[in-house]
């Protein structure tokens, strides 16, 4: 009897924190960025200014960046890139790294903890993956 009275404790403790946990690990991937001169991002050439990254956890979409304002009124576009998991695009900060030879465009996005990493291209989003997105992320009527 005691050893299913613990047992019952165990595992109402892992669930707790699974609860506590999940929401995290299901989040979106975001990171605001501020460029202080022109920037590429994948296919998109934005002027100076600050610009909201989101990924989303679900697979469909997993492949589409969408780039707005930090505040998601103003939507700039969608990016294709390359998700990728593991240990080796673990980081303990979110980091976003530059190409050294120009300075001006993003190479690729890691996610602090979550052993995430994306890689933009400059290829562009394929329709079907336009539409998915679309429907991921409510994106304000006059962001359209």
């Amino acid at each position: 009897m005691r050893s299913t009275v613990t047992r019952l404790a165990v595992l109402s403790c892992v669930a707790l924190l699974a609860l506590a946990v999940a929401p995290a690990v299901l989040a979106d991937d975001a990171v605001v960025i501020t460029a202080y001169q022109g920037i590429r991002i994948g296919g998109l050439s934005l002027e100076p200014g600050s610009y909201l990254l989101r990924a989303p956890w679900s697979v469909p979409t997993r492949n589409v960046v969408t780039v707005t304002s930090p505040d998601g009124e103003k939507f700039y576009g969608f990016v294709l890139v390359i998700h990728e998991s593991g240990n080796h695009v673990s980081s303990p900060t979110t980091r976003v790294v530059v190409n050294e030879q120009d300075g001006r465009t993003l190479q690729s996005w890691v996610v602090a903890w979550k052993d995430t990493g994306y890689t933009f291209t400059s290829a562009p989003v394929p329709p079907a993956l336009v539409a998915r997105a679309r429907a991921a992320y409510p994106i304000a009527s006059t962001a359209r």
